[in-house]
């Protein structure tokens, strides 16, 4: 029973989401049902205001219950949002549309029982235009067997030599209608298989390109990160200050630049070994990424044992404050340094502020920084000196307690 239940249902054997986008075509088809429902209709109610006959408003009758019985039905499945399986859905439409047909089927009894030859070609002419195409086929064949089998009986018992002619018509025309339906079904479905292909392959290709995208950014991420520090690198380091300064240029903004060099830094490596001098730039690295808290602050290895620290729309005191906080904490890691005159490793720090004008370049920011680190350093080393505004020729180096 099951087998068979789901051979009538015509979408058992099909992926769910092709079932569902059948069962969709089933209840989206308003045009056909509306067409049939007011044909069959209307020759019910002319044939019995011509005749007078009950018969005919049985037929009306029929039709109408079973037109509001697949309306309610194609409510509920619209409501519905796709619970329950394909199956139910399928063999629901199957009943009422097999219903339908049988109220055609039956309308032919007018064949054999209505004299007037005027509703006989009527009805005749209607089944002509019907052809049962519907793309699932067990639907599709029941109503076509239904509407036209009692046509062709109708007509070939008849006993008029044109109906009898006719009955050939209506096989050959419900043959066409069977296979009519049965192509229709194929290319729906191939049609159907080849959007599911398309789609899936959209969405492989949209996943390699996410894939890809983020293999991209790990690389540029790579690419301009310090393998040591974790920091920037000197690459990175070019292209943010590059940026930064058009930014700061065109917005009249205060730019800020840190250069920090190890004190000593040469003596520690052949003291302690470059394993040592390693471990040493990472905890420098460490006290440089705590002392810097926004976002749009870049901290990077400058080269060697100097790094460097971006700071966009920070004026000469802020960046003076921050200078001296990673001052004080590479301080206070106080990792042994006995080469250096305070026995534990320190950073002397140079600091540049400016405003950059239309005619200024960045190598004027960077060249006073680095005036201003040259001078920490020969001022006595674990300091940390401001250069004047760059404006001022020459620089002279300030120091700052």
């Amino acid at each position: 029973m099951r087998r068979l239940l789901g051979y009538l249902a015509g979408v058992d054997s099909l992926p769910q989401d092709i079932a569902w986008v059948m069962v969709d075509r089933l209840y989206r088809d308003t045009a056909s049902l509306m067409a049939g429902t007011v044909a069959l209709m209307a020759f019910g109610i002319v044939g019995y205001v011509e005749s007078g006959s009950r018969w005919y408003l049985a037929l009306v009758a029929y039709i109408t219950v079973v037109f509001a019985w697949r309306w309610r039905q194609r409510a509920d499945y619209h409501r519905s949002a796709h619970s329950g399986t394909p199956r139910e859905w399928a063999l629901r439409s199957l009943i009422t549309a097999w219903a339908a047909g049988a109220g055609w089927g039956a309308a032919t009894a007018v064949i054999l029982y209505e004299p007037r030859h005027a509703m006989t070609t009527c009805l005749i002419g209607m089944h002509a235009g019907l052809v049962s195409g519907g793309s699932v086929r067990p639907i599709a064949v029941g109503q076509n067997l239904l509407a036209s089998g009692p046509l062709f009986l109708a007509c070939a018992a008849s006993g008029n030599v044109v109906l009898q002619v006719y009955s050939a018509m209506v096989l050959m025309h419900m043959v066409s209608g069977l296979t009519v339906s049965r192509a229709l079904r194929l290319q729906t479905l191939d049609l159907l298989m080849q959007k599911r292909e398309t789609s899936e392959l959209v969405e492989r290709l949209a996943a390699a390109n996410q894939e890809l995208a983020a293999v991209n950014r790990r690389l540029e991420t790579l690419a301009g990160t310090d393998a040591l520090t974790n920091l920037a690198n000197r690459r990175a380091f070019d292209v943010t200050l590059a940026r930064e300064w058009r930014w700061a240029q065109r917005q009249r903004t205060a730019l800020s630049l840190l250069l920090v060099d190890v004190d000593h830094f040469k003596a520690f490596n052949d003291l302690y070994g470059h394993q040592a001098g390693d471990a040493c730039l990472r905890d420098v690295a460490a006290a440089i990424t705590s002392a810097v808290h926004r976002p749009g602050d870049v901290p990077a290895r400058y080269g060697g044992e100097e790094f460097a620290v971006i700071l966009p729309n920070t004026d000469l005191d802020g960046a003076l404050g921050i200078a001296e906080d990673i001052r004080r904490r590479v301080a206070q890691r106080a990792r042994p340094h006995t080469a250096s005159v305070c026995s534990h490793v320190t950073v002397s720090v140079g600091v540049g502020f400016v405003v950059p004008d239309p005619d200024m370049s960045i190598e004027d920011l960077i060249g006073c920084t680095d005036a201003a680190l040259y001078a920490a350093k020969h001022g006595g080393r674990n300091c940390v000196y401001a250069a004047p505004d760059i404006t001022r020729k020459p620089v002279v180096a300030q120091r700052t307690l």
